[in-house]
C-alpha cells in the first residue's frame, strides 16, 4: 500500500559488520533498511529516497521503494513489449506485412539492449529475433504464442534470445530521445550493409513461411 508516512533516518555506522553503514527508513508501519560498504553508497541511496520524499511522492509499505522506483519494477523492457506487439498484429496481417513486422523488430531490438559482456553474432541474434521471437504459433491451449515460447529452438538462438532478454532496455529508457534516434536509423544503417536478406540462424531449422 502506497502512503505519505515515511520517515528517513540518519546513517549509522555498525562498526566490524562487512557493509558497516546502515541506512534505515520507515513507511508507514514497516520498518526498511539497506547497508552499504562505503558512506557515500549510503549517502547517496538517501538523497534518493530524500528528493522522492520533498518531491511529494508516495512510498510503498511493503518495498519501501518510491511510487516511481515501484512503477520502474513493474514497467516491461523493448524486448517484452515488442514481442506483444507482434502476437497482437500478428492475426490480422497478410503474410507479408507479419514478415515486415518481425524484420523491423527484428532490427531495432538489438539497437535498444544495452550492458557490458559480449554481444551475440548480430546475424544469429538477428535470425533469432526474426524466426522465433516475433513470430507466432498456436500455443497448447489455442492461442497465439510466440514460436521461441511454444517450441525448444536450437542452442545458438537459444543463447542469443537469452542474452536479448537480459539486456534489453525498459520501456521508459528505450523512449529517450538519442535511443529512439538510433532505433530510427537501425533499418538505414542495416541497409548501408547490404543485409537486406531475412536472416536465418546456424543450426536452425528451414525458415518457416510467416502464416498461422
Amino acid at each position: 500500500m502506497l502512503t505519505f508516512d515515511v520517515v528517513i533516518w540518519s546513517i549509522r555506522q555498525r562498526k566490524g559488520w562487512p557493509k558497516p553503514w546502515e541506512l534505515r527508513w520507515r513507511v508507514g508501519g514497516e520498518g526498511h533498511s539497506k547497508s552499504f560498504t562505503l558512506k557515500p553508497q549510503a549517502d547517496g541511496r538517501r538523497s534518493q529516497l530524500m528528493a522522492a520524499l520533498r518531491a511529494g511522492q508516495q512510498f510503498d509499505e511493503e518495498t519501501g521503494l518510491s511510487e516511481k522506483e515501484l512503477a520502474a519494477l513493474a514497467m516491461p523492457t523493448w524486448f517484452e513489449h515488442a514481442k506483444a506487439y507482434a502476437l497482437m498484429k500478428w492475426p490480422g496481417a497478410a503474410a507479408k506485412h507479419r514478415a515486415s513486422i518481425a524484420e523491423s523488430l527484428a532490427v531495432v531490438t538489438p539497437v535498444l539492449s544495452a550492458g557490458t559482456g559480449t554481444r551475440p553474432d548480430a546475424l544469429v541474434l538477428r535470425a533469432a529475433l526474426y524466426q522465433w521471437a516475433f513470430r507466432a504459433v498456436d500455443g497448447p491451449k489455442g492461442q497465439l504464442v510466440s514460436r521461441a515460447d511454444a517450441h525448444e529452438p536450437p542452442e545458438n538462438v537459444r543463447k542469443a534470445l537469452e542474452w536479448v532478454g537480459q539486456h534489453s532496455m525498459r520501456v521508459d529508457e528505450a523512449a529517450k530521445p538519442e535511443n529512439v534516434r538510433a532505433a530510427l536509423t537501425a533499418p538505414e544503417r542495416q541497409a548501408c550493409r547490404g543485409e537486406h536478406r531475412q536472416p536465418e540462424a546456424h543450426g536452425a531449422e528451414q525458415r518457416l513461411p510467416l502464416r498461422s
